[in-house]
């Protein structure tokens, strides 16, 4: 006995899957109802300590094709809704997430897929590095989360917040919603519902795209002038779920004006588009298809938005220039049921308005 706990301390995937493949006694299994990774047993099921689901739990990380799911667990419940994993496919994957220095999804990626220099952080750190900051949240409401807002800007000191979801409308001003040293241009849909919004810093320059504006298009545009640079055309959109033309209609717009094209576009929003989904679906691939239209590179690739059993990377940020950016990430946050998600522009040298 003692042999076999050092045994399962030491090596405890190995010592499970040696069980596996020799003696077939225990099945390894996904559970279908909640995507959970654990065992059903055949016969009874042996004592296993917690450690041993905690030595393959490593933050958010979760494998494209399910094999891995942050919540793991011991269960002889609802056996008849498990299926086998197949040995060949689990014993690898399992061996390379600990080592823990190899990414869960590792390969080369296109412009359709999350990049892996995106990284969940949880304070603000981040926001020390030198540079641009882009940021994006979906708010779900913008007047009662004012303030956390106002303390994300403090905090940040970013160069653009953009929010999706505020709930706006004319009834509001502009003076309720306001951000000290921050401009505001707005796009109102109701007080139930969608919307959007821009926050500019104030030291930094900047055009409303008016002209750029489609009824049928939940979007706001600006152009963000900077020392020595071309215009920056940023923009805030958010596509409804049940909007199923959106790309259609930003492929419209976007070869309406040279500008996507010829000069350096962010645009960051809920595009309500998982990325993060293996399975090919017709609106993914619209998503893929403007993507490639227009040579953006899809920056963010940890999950934006959790639910009850599953997370998804639907809160993006494309840019035209992915050379010009020097990080992107996903904050925690406990005010929506989104994360912040941001990018960094490498700034000019010779920069206006204080600190980059």
């Amino acid at each position: 006995m003692n042999i076999a706990r050092t045994l399962l301390i030491t090596l405890p995937i190995v010592f499970k899957l040696y069980i596996f493949i020799n003696q077939d006694e225990f099945e390894l299994s996904i559970r279908s109802d909640e995507n959970k990774f654990g065992y059903a047993s055949t016969s009874s099921t042996p004592h296993i300590d917690s450690f041993l689901f905690n030595s393959i739990s490593y933050g958010h990380f979760t494998f494209h094709n399910h094999f891995i799911n942050l919540n793991i667990s011991v269960s002889r419940r609802h056996l008849s809704s498990c299926y086998s994993i197949e040995r060949e496919n689990v014993f690898l994957p399992i061996c390379l997430l600990l080592c823990g220095d190899i990414h869960p999804c590792p390969g080369p990626t296109d412009t359709s897929s999350p990049t892996s220099s995106s990284t969940t952080y949880s304070d603000y750190s981040v926001f020390q590095k030198r540079g641009l900051h882009f940021l994006h949240i979906n708010v779900r409401s913008l007047l009662p989360k004012l303030h956390e807002i106002d303390s994300l800007a403090k905090k940040s000191r970013a160069a653009i917040i953009s929010i999706s979801e505020t709930w706006l409308d004319s009834s509001v001003p502009d003076s309720e919603i306001s951000i000290e040293n921050y401009c505001i241009e707005r796009r109102d849909r109701n007080r139930h519902g969608g919307g959007v919004c821009i926050f500019i810093r104030k030291d930094l320059s900047y055009n409303s795209r008016d002209d750029l504006k489609r009824e049928d298009l939940e979007a706001i545009f600006i152009e963000l002038f900077l020392p020595k640079t071309k215009p920056i055309l940023c923009g805030c959109l958010y596509r409804p779920p049940t909007q199923q033309n959106f790309y259609t209609i930003l492929d419209e717009l976007c070869s309406s004006d040279t500008h996507f094209l010829e000069h350096e576009t962010i645009l960051l929003g809920d595009f309500n588009t998982d990325v993060s989904c293996r399975k090919s679906y017709p609106l993914l691939q619209c998503f893929k298809s403007f993507v490639d239209m227009f040579h953006f590179k899809q920056l963010i690739c940890n999950p934006t938005r959790f639910g009850n059993t599953s997370s998804t990377i639907i809160d993006l940020i494309l840019t035209s220039d992915k050379d010009k950016i020097s990080q992107s990430g996903v904050i925690q946050t406990s005010f929506s049921d989104h994360f912040v998600i941001f990018c960094t522009r490498k700034s000019v040298k010779s920069y206006i308005g204080g600190r980059p």
